[in-house]
Order: C-alpha cells, then structure tokens, then sequence
C-alpha cells in the first residue's frame, strides 16, 4: 500500500511540475531586467514584450567614460532603440567592464546592428568613440553573448579623453589639466579653453575700443588682451578722436582731450580747399567731426575721350578743377564705346546714332545687302579679310584664294600650286597683303599682284592653325600671329622669307580657335577651349613674359564647347562668340554675358565670328546662315541665309563683310 502511494505520488510530481530550463531562466532574469551577471543598463527594444535577448559586454579600454549610448536596430536603419547607461561599472568586480542587457522579441528577428558610443563625463558631453557591430538575434527563449570594445586615451586619469583621442584634455599627461579644473594665471590652459582668459586671478586692464591707446572699460586678465591697453580715462571709448594726453581737436561741443574743457582754439574763418578741390572757409560742422572745409564754389562734372574720337563723353567725376588730365567740362560724345559716334558727327545709314541726337539712321531707309554665292567655286569659304575700308577683300577655304576687287564683287583666284592649302582664316594688311594658315602647320602670304606664286613656308611641328591676325607697321611692314588648335603661337615678322621670321613664342593649354588684336601686341586676344575642362577659354597675350594668360570668363566658363570668334575693338573693349548662342563682352580686362542668341524656334545657335562698333551696334555670323544685330539690348536678325556663315570682316559700320559654304560672300552698305 505505501509503494502505491509513493508511485502515485511521484507521478503527479513529475507531470505537475516541470524545472525550468538555464535557457529559461536566463530569458526570465534578463526580461526582468537582471541578467546571468549583474546588469549595468537595460535596453528594452520592444517595451511591450520580451521573449528573448542580448547580453552585451562593452569593454572598456583606455579610459573611463561617464556615460555610454547603446543602441539596438536593423541594419538598413529602419528600426533602432537606445538607451542611455553610466559609464561606471555597477560593481567593483567589474572593473572597465559594462554589462547591458538587450530585451528582444518576436518583432526583432533577423539580423540586428548592435552599438556602444561612449562620452566623457555625462551623457550630453563630446562622443569620444564608438563601435558597431551585426549579429543574430538569440531565438525565442535564448539569450546570446556579444562583446564590443570601446577604447580612448586617458593617460591621466582624470576622467577626461585625450584630444588626440576625440576628447577633450588638451595636456592628457597631466590631470590637474582638464576642462573642469580652475583656470589661474600659470602660463598654463588649466581648462583647455581659450588659454588663460577665464582665470580668475588676472590683472587690471582697460578695453580700447577705438584703437586710441586709452581705455574705458575695465578687463580683468593674465595677460594684456587683444584690443585692451594699460591706461584708462577714456572718456569717449567709441570714439578714437577723443582721448586723454592730446589737443581739443573738434569744434563738437564736446571734450575731445577728456580734460573737463571743450572746443578750445580752432582755426575758423580762413581759406581751405574744400571737396572736389572747390574753394572754401574753415567752418565748425554740425555733426560731431572735426572743423571741416565749407565750399563756397559748386564743382561740375568733367568728360574724357576713351574712346579716340576727339570728343570727351565718359564722366570721371565733380570737380571744380579737372580730376583727371584732359578732362573737358562739356560733353560732346554720347557712346565712348564707338569711334562713329559723337556730338556734330554727320548722321550716316550704320544702325548706330552716329550724331547723338537720339535717333538712329534718320532718313534713311535698310541696309542694302550684296549676296553673291559660287564666287570662282562653291567648296566653301572659311575666312575673309578686308583692306581698303572694306573695299576690296580676301577669302579662303579649302584649296582656295581669291581676290575680291570692289562691291562688284569682281574676282581673281589665285590656283598655283604654292597657292592651294586647306585654308582656315585669313588677315590683310593695310597695303592689301594677305596673310593665310591652314591645316599641317602651312601659311601664305602675297600681294593681291599678278605674280602666279604665293609664298608658302610650313611652321615646326607642322600645327593645325585655326586664327590669325596683325599688328600693322606702315614703315617695316605688319608683324603676323597665328594661333593652332594645340594652343600654340606663332609671329612672323616682316621681311617674311628667312626661317627666323617665323617663331613659335606662346604655348596655352587650350583648343584655339580664333586671335584678334588692336595696333599692339599686348591687345592680343586668342579664344578656344579650355584642354582641362572642355568649356569656354579666352587668353591675353602678355609680351613681357612671352605667354598666353588665361582671363576669367565669370560663369560662361562652367558651361561647354568652344569660343569660335573674337573681334577686338580697342585696348578696352572685345567681344567673343562660340556655340550655344554664347555672347561675351570684354571691358577693362573684365567679361561679361550678353543675351544668348537664339532662333525662330528659341533654340541656341551655333556662332562662327563677330565685328563691333559700339556696345550698341554688335554682328554676329551663325552656321544657320544668319546675321544677328546686338543694338545694346536685344538680338534680331538682320539677314536670313540657308548657307552656313564662317567669317565677318570690316572696318566700318557701312561696309560689313560675310563670307561662308557654297562660297558665298555677303555685304551690308547704305
């Protein structure tokens, strides 16, 4: 009978109570926040269940931080929790070890991204370091084991992290130097902010606010601060005329020399030279400054000739003397960007208002224009070249030099051998001498005779000209530039036949495309693109140094292609035009953007060359076979074409030159 019982009774004891498992005492003490060990913080990933978790041990090494965030989330950052624990471990056993428990639960599955950061002292001071790292998650009534290491520099056990160290101890060596500690007047950045001007024992000393070398308010510090000197009784700090130790300098009403008195002895009553150096009489002002100059003559404006038409138009300014040389007190030129217009000009068909009278060709009707197209061929011209006030003119292309004679558009085409190039730009002289370059380093140059040669020498290196231009000498004949698609120049200097004539002077890092210049080499202007950043490049020839130097085009210089053409009008002013309908002015060395030009239908236009007269009166060649007028504020076109446009050429606003594809030349006249 008493076996039976102890069966039964064993039975109901082994079916009625079950021992739990480590795993699930471990998951049990850890959801209630105890942990296997003693835990220093609890992060609790889902607050409203814990079915699962993390034991995280966070070594400490180097340092001893006040406070550590950890933290718990998946790895592409969609979910995160953190919590925030002492940076002292719970027990003495522990030493630079910190326990955190992690509670998870079936929403946290998957791959976790566990972190520790430490920061010095508490939780809102300078993160010194931190570390992550991925791991699974325990299943479902398991707790796991993951171990980060957390160190910094703390040489000096003070509870601060070295700088070195991402902290904030800037003498880790020493730990009575720290940013809690008293700063004194030692020689020494006790706080490690800004050195010693915080201490607390520094000496007296008085800010000089005015720069007068006398102070008002009173500075307390170790060493003499910036702005503050040793002697005080300012009596006006703001203001550095008045101070102690000087002369009564005002006739204010106030005391300048901070001695009790004011206004004492001034001048008043005499002769002076007052502003825009008018006549005057020494007066007290009435606001607070010093006696001053009253005038007793009224200045006027004066003009000068900038630009080199005889007659003063730019204002430099009052004055009841001239404040520049060759200034005039009467304007007598209202655009002193053209040579074609002044006060007492005679009105002439250009576009321009050549009289000042306010209008524009008064009395006269449109341009006239001559089109003449198959001109001894139709390969294409590239380039064209104007003497005689545009009278008479040169054009080349491919294989072809021709000579036009007068509007009639007569022609004669010089065919020998020595003759025959792939021509890409051309420049006359004022004798009527031609100067061409072309592909394979060739140039040419002849009168417009009926010799059958033309004089043809090839340039080292055989480059790839793209432009050229002259500087005319009446005595000795026109020094030449040409420029290449290597970014290289070249001069030839007159007599032209000896190999010494011919010199490569400049080298830019820049795609050439085309050179101007005005009377003198250093007007020399060259455009392209740039070899770096393919976009937009102007260079000024410098003959001091015998280089390009390359100008800054403002913000046409972050966009891309070429500039194709540049005319300069004088030692002033330029212009350049490229691809994208891309307009530039020069003015005093400086560019700027004009509109950009575009067609019919508002997209941009490739531009091939310009010739300008005024900053009202600009010519633009398009590959669409357009020239486009600039009158100072908006773009139109001024003749249709179907053939691409190459080349412009002309010395005056009444004889304009084109000349293109299907050899075409175009003239605009009265």
């Amino acid at each position: 009978m008493r076996a039976w019982i102890a069966v039964a009774v064993g039975v109901w004891l082994g079916v009625g109570c079950t021992v739990p498992s480590a795993e699930q005492l471990a998951v049990e003490r850890l959801c209630a926040g105890r942990g296997t060990q003693t835990l220093d913080g609890v992060l609790r990933a889902d607050p409203k269940a814990c079915d699962r978790g993390m034991e995280l041990t966070v070594q400490l090494t180097g340092f001893k931080p006040g406070c550590v965030r950890v933290t718990v989330g998946t790895p592409d950052g969609s979910r995160s929790a953190s919590t925030l624990v002492s940076g002292r471990p719970s027990t003495a056993a522990a030493r630079n070890t910190l326990r955190v428990g992690v509670q998870l639960s079936e929403a946290w599955e998957g791959n976790l991204r566990l972190g520790a950061e430490a920061f010095e002292q508490t939780c809102d001071a300078v993160a010194v370091t931190k570390r992550s790292l991925d791991a699974a998650p325990a299943a479902k009534g398991r707790v796991s084991q993951v171990r980060l290491e957390l160190a910094a520099l703390d040489a000096d056990d003070d509870g601060y992290v070295a700088t070195s160290s991402g902290g904030t101890d800037c003498n880790d060596a020493n730990p009575a130097i720290h940013p809690g500690a008293m700063e004194r007047c030692d020689g020494v950045d006790d706080n490690c902010v800004n050195g010693e001007e915080d201490a607390m024992d520094g000496r007296t000393w008085y800010l000089d606010q005015d720069a007068d070398t006398y102070g008002g308010s009173v500075i307390q510090a170790c060493k003499q601060p910036a702005g503050a000197v040793s002697e005080g009784g300012d009596c006006d700090d703001t203001n550095a005329a008045i101070r102690p130790g000087q002369g009564e300098l005002r006739c204010d009403g106030k005391d300048d020399n901070c001695n009790g008195f004011t206004d004492e002895d001034f001048n008043t009553g005499s002769n002076c030279i007052a502003e825009f150096q008018c006549s005057g009489t020494r007066v007290c002002d009435a606001s607070p400054s010093q006696a001053s100059c009253q005038r007793t003559q009224e200045p006027m404006r004066w003009f000068i000739d900038e630009d080199g038409d005889g007659r003063a138009g730019a204002d430099v300014g009052l004055g009841c003397t001239p404040p520049v040389t060759g200034a005039v007190s009467t304007n007598a030129d209202c655009d002193e960007s053209s040579v074609f217009v002044a006060t007492g000009l005679a009105e002439v068909c250009d576009r321009l208002d050549n009289n000042c009278s306010g209008g524009v060709d008064e009395g006269c009707g449109p341009l006239q224009r001559d089109v003449y197209t198959g001109v001894q061929g139709t390969t294409g011209f590239n380039s064209i070249a104007t003497y005689e006030l545009g009278q008479k003119a040169w054009v080349v292309g491919t294989n072809k030099l021709v000579h036009l004679f007068d509007t009639t558009a007569s022609s004669r085409e010089y065919s020998d051998s020595s003759c025959q190039r792939d021509w890409k730009a051309a420049w006359a002289a004022q004798d009527g001498r031609v100067f061409i370059v072309g592909a394979n380093g060739w140039l040419s140059t002849r009168l417009p005779n009926l010799d059958a040669p033309c004089f043809t020498p090839q340039a080292t290196g055989a480059p790839a000209f793209t432009g050229v231009t002259g500087i005319n000498d009446p005595n000795v004949g026109a020094t030449v530039y040409a420029v290449a698609n290597t970014g290289k120049m070249f001069r030839w200097s007159p007599p032209y036949n000896a190999s010494s004539d011919l010199l490569e002077i400049a080298d830019a890092p820049a795609n050439l495309r085309a050179v101007d210049g005005h009377r003198t080499a250093d007007t020399l202007l060259a455009v392209g693109a740039s070899d770096a950043s393919g976009s937009p490049a102007a260079f000024r020839f410098s003959p001091a140094e015998g280089a390009w130097i390359q100008e800054d085009l403002g913000e046409a210089a972050n966009g891309s292609g070429f500039l194709r053409g540049v005319d300069v009008v004088d030692a002033r002013q330029a212009y350049a035009v490229g691809e994208k309908g891309l307009v530039l002015r020069r003015d005093r060395g400086g560019w700027s953007m004009l509109p950009r030009v575009t067609n019919t239908v508002g997209a941009f236009v490739t531009l091939t060359d310009v010739v300008a007269y005024s900053r009202s009166a600009v010519y633009v060649s398009s590959s669409e076979g357009n020239i486009h007028f600039f009158n100072g504020t908006t773009w139109q076109v001024v003749y249709e074409g179907t053939k691409a446009l190459m080349s412009m050429d002309g010395p005056l606003p009444t004889l304009i030159s084109t000349a293109g594809d299907n050899n075409t030349v175009l003239r605009f006249h009265p």
